[in-house]
C-alpha cells in the first residue's frame, strides 16, 4: 500500500493546507486561552508576592531605622556624660596641682629657699 505523493500537488494539496492551517490556528487559540492565562494569573501572583516583600522590607528598614536612631540618641547621652566627667577630672587635676603647686612655694619660703628667678627679698 503505497501512498501517492502527487496527489498532494493537485486538488488534496489544498485540502491538506487548509487542515494544516486550521489545526495551526487551533493551536494557537489552545495556547492563548490556556497557557497564557495561566502565566497571566502566575505573573500576578507574582507581582502581588513582590508588593507585599517591598512593604515588608520597608517595614525592616523603618524598623531599623528607628533602632539605630534610639542608639544613637543613647550613645549621645553617653558621650555627653563622659565628656562631662572627663571634664569634672581635669579640672579637679588641675586644681590639685594648682593646690601642689601653692604648698611647694609656701614650704620652700618657709625653709628659705629661693625659687628660680627669684630674689633673697622674695622668700
Amino acid at each position: 500500500m503505497s501512498f501517492d505523493w502527487s496527489l498532494l500537488l493537485g486538488p488534496y494539496g489544498g485540502v491538506v493546507a487548509g487542515a494544516f492551517g486550521t489545526g495551526c490556528a487551533a493551536g494557537y487559540a489552545f495556547c492563548v486561552r490556556t497557557i497564557l492565562k495561566v502565566s497571566d494569573g502566575r505573573l500576578d501572583e507574582f507581582r502581588a508576592e513582590i508588593a507585599r516583600e517591598r512593604k515588608d522590607c520597608d517595614e525592616r528598614i523603618s524598623s531599623i531605622n528607628d533602632d539605630r536612631r534610639e542608639e544613637r540618641k543613647a550613645y549621645e547621652g553617653r558621650i555627653s556624660r563622659l565628656e562631662k566627667r572627663v571634664f569634672e577630672l581635669e579640672d579637679r587635676s588641675y586644681t590639685g596641682q594648682l593646690r601642689q603647686m601653692a604648698q611647694v612655694r609656701q614650704s620652700s619660703k618657709d625653709m628659705g629657699i629661693i625659687e628660680l628667678g627669684g630674689t633673697p627679698d622674695d622668700a
